[in-house]
């Protein structure tokens, strides 16, 4: 959904008979939706006396949702420009070896695009989600009167979670070359592994808990390193 489309377009546009928007593209504005409340959560915590000690995290915290709201929205745009890249290569003419050799080659690098950008997805939510993440953080630090908003975020993450997990999956299960699709499936199982539920803190400690959970200060630059792993093509209308 690009910035100039109203939510209530978007809306009708992943209800339509259309394969795009679809699934990676909602499992991507979920993620942003996440990230959003989190920035939230920050800046109604900013500047209160009870915080004034964790302004530095905040700010860390501030920055880094905000960078990954950014990221998820480029992704959901990314998600349907690989689903039409696949289509335009599987509909290359296959009437001779040649071209059938060139629409399965293309076919096959439009699947590790397509699995690319669902795998960034994960990977931006095990961040939030993860042992330094924003929730954790704000679990702990946030303002009490919206920790209630902290949690939908984690919500809102773990559901994007799960969904990106199934739509790398999917793409995977479709790639024929293991020295194409393993390296990829390295990258999840990775992710998977960056966060721990069991010790997520739940929500509730406020900006008064210890300061066992402090941000990351290069998360920042992590995110950046996420983008940087999808295809810039795919970001290019």
């Amino acid at each position: 959904m690009p910035r100039s489309e109203s939510l209530g377009s978007y809306l009708d546009a992943l209800a339509s008979a259309a394969p795009t928007p679809g699934g990676g593209a909602a499992a991507a504005w979920t993620l942003a939706q996440a990230a959003a409340l989190l920035c939230m959560v920050a800046r109604l915590t900013q500047g209160k006396a009870q915080a004034l000690r964790h302004e530095a995290s905040l700010a860390l915290i501030l920055e880094d949702a905000l960078a990954v709201k950014a990221a998820a929205e480029r992704l959901a745009d990314a998600d349907s420009l690989a689903f039409q890249s696949y289509g335009l290569a599987a509909a290359r003419p296959k009437d001779s070896p040649e071209g059938a050799a060139d629409r399965s080659a293309g076919m096959q690098a439009a699947l590790g695009d397509a699995a690319r950008v669902p795998l960034a997805v994960h990977e931006l939510c095990a961040h939030l989600l993860g042992a330094r993440g924003a929730v954790r953080v704000l679990a702990r630090i946030g303002n009490p009167r919206v920790l209630s908003d902290v949690n939908v975020a984690r919500s809102l993450a773990k559901a994007a979670l799960s969904a990106s997990a199934e739509n790398v999956q999917v793409n995977l299960n479709l790639i024929k070359d293991p020295a194409l699709a393993a390296p990829l499936r390295v990258r999840l199982a990775r992710s998977e592994a960056a966060w721990d539920e069991e010790k997520a803190p739940e929500a509730g400690a406020g900006a008064d808990a210890g300061e066992s959970v402090l941000p990351d200060p290069q998360a920042r630059a992590w995110v950046d390193a996420v983008m940087r792993a999808v295809p810039d093509h795919l970001f290019t209308a």
